[in-house]
C-alpha cells in the first residue's frame, strides 16, 4: 500500500479516529464523512479512513 503526498496523514490529523462521545464529536466526523462520500471519485486513502471510521463503536 502506497500513499501519496501525505493524504491518509492528513485526515488522520483532521480528525483522528476515536470513539464518539458527544454530539459534537459526532457532527466533527459526520462532515468529514460526508465531504469524503460526496467526491465522486476517492483516493485510496479516503477509502481507507472511511473504512477505518465505518468500524469505530
Amino acid at each position: 500500500m502506497s500513499y501519496t503526498k501525505n493524504t491518509y496523514t492528513n485526515l488522520l490529523i483532521s480528525f483522528p479516529p476515536r470513539p464518539i462521545k458527544s454530539e459534537e464529536d459526532l457532527e466533527k466526523v459526520q462532515n468529514i464523512v460526508d465531504k469524503l462520500l460526496d467526491k465522486e471519485k476517492r483516493t485510496e486513502e479516503e477509502e481507507d479512513y472511511l473504512y477505518l471510521h465505518r468500524n469505530i463503536d
